[in-house]
């Protein structure tokens, strides 16, 4: 049996929508996937029934609400948000990680100097470059 993938994201065709799609899709042989759109539901979350929650913003915390055990749940740190926006305080990486990393077992991150950042206060980090739909994403028309 596949192991069982819960994706927690935002918004449905928002950018975080977009990559769960593709990463669904490229890992579906290996993995069995479903997906929770936050703006439109709140899943009742039964960590018997996953292997692993990916939660695509780090700072969500809807799914704190239920029994997931740290070891299952990922999460991706994909902007310098909580460096840059006042509403997380303009946080230094160290607090950062401390304050918004300390509750799961992964951290993906598709920026190499976030990595690199995060790397000195968080191990089991990796950096996953977001891939695109080619087919949705084109040149349509050659620009002059």
């Amino acid at each position: 049996m596949k192991p069982k993938i819960l994706l927690l994201v935002d918004k449905k065709n928002w950018a975080f929508d977009f990559i769960s799609r593709e990463i669904s899709r490229r890992l579906k042989a290996d993995f069995s996937f479903k997906t929770h759109y936050l703006s439109e539901e709140k899943p009742i979350l039964n960590e018997k029934k996953i292997d692993l929650l990916y939660v695509f913003f780090w700072g969500e915390r809807y799914w704190k609400r239920f029994y997931i055990p740290h070891d299952k749940v990922l999460k991706e740190v994909a902007s310098y948000r909580w460096r840059d926006d006042k509403e997380f305080g303009k946080i230094s990486a160290e607090v950062f990680c401390r304050s918004y990393l300390n509750d799961c077992n992964f951290v993906t991150t598709p920026c190499k100097k976030i990595e690199s950042e995060l790397r000195l206060y968080r191990n089991r980090i990796f950096h996953t470059p977001n891939g695109i739909d080619s087919e949705l994403f084109r040149i349509t028309k050659r620009k002059t």
